[in-house]
This record gives structure tokens, sequence and C-alpha cells, in this order.
């Protein structure tokens, strides 16, 4: 009967119940997650307004209380919050999960960086790297293309010609 107390007050962001109950069900590790949530609420109010309930890292933490963790990496994707997702699934030590993940977001940054390269700032960046390589257009945008997916691979984010 408590759990389902605890779970209808999750629904309803009302944490102080929530923990009181996992506190009466002796599960400690839920009460203290939730205790956690309620101090990121505190936080997220005095930024944000309101009662901090809305705050993506909130709704993010309260979907992994729940063990639905495709919703919370959903939440921390859609605020671009890519590293803390990966971070999530490190924590809980799902490492295929946070692989499968990272591989994602590097796939549309290459994709997103080739479009960038094709645009009309391609241009620009075909006439530099033809004065940089001395070469032809095409084996220049490959080469440039090249370099960016090594430098996405290594993380090296910062180097990237833009």
């Amino acid at each position: 009967m408590w759990n389902k107390v605890a779970q209808l007050a999750l629904d309803q962001s009302n944490f102080f119940i929530a923990q009181r109950c996992f506190a009466a069900l002796g599960d400690f590790a839920r009460a203290r997650a939730v205790f956690e949530i309620m101090e990121l609420a505190e936080k997220a109010a005095k930024e944000i307004g309101g009662d901090g309930t809305q705050s993506y890292k909130v709704r993010a933490n309260v979907a992994q209380l729940r063990r639905k963790f495709k919703e919370a990496e959903k939440t921390y994707l859609e605020q671009n919050a890519v590293e803390e997702a990966i971070e999530m699934y490190q924590t809980l030590h799902k490492w295929d999960e946070a692989l499968e993940l990272a591989k994602a977001v590097v796939i549309k940054l290459t994709i997103i960086l080739q479009c960038i390269f094709q645009s009309n700032n391609g241009a620009n960046k075909q006439n530099l790297l033809r004065s940089r390589f001395h070469s032809s257009s095409k084996l220049a945008s490959q080469t440039w293309v090249f370099q960016a997916r090594t430098k996405l691979r290594i993380g090296n984010l910062k180097q990237l010609i833009f």
C-alpha cells in the first residue's frame, strides 16, 4: 500500500509524501533519492520560479526513480543535455546504452558538420581548404570531412573548423 501511495505522490510531484512513504517501507535509498529530487526542485524554483517541478533535471530524476530510463534520456535530450544523459547511463553501469547514445550523437554531429560544409559557408571553407591543401575541391572537401570525423571520434570538438 505504501508503495502505491508513493507512486501516486510522485505522479503529483508531492515529494515530501513520497519520501515519507519510501521511509515507511524501509526503502531508504529511494527516500534519499526523493530528498535529492526535493533539493533539485528547490534550487530550480529559485532559478526559474514556480515550484521547480518543471525543471528538466527534476523530471529526469523522477523518471530514473521509476526506472524509466528511456523517458529520462528523452528529457535530457530535449534540453540538449547529452552529457547528462550519457552520465546517467554510466552511473547506472548501463555501458551499452551509454555507448549507443554517444554513437547516435556523433552520427548526428557528423551529419550536421557535413550539412554546414555543403551550405553557403561551405564554399568559403572549400576556398580555405583549396589554399591550405593546394588540391582539387573534391579532395579538399573529403579531407575536411575526414578531419572533422576524426576530431569528433576522439572528442576534440574545439579544433573543428567552423
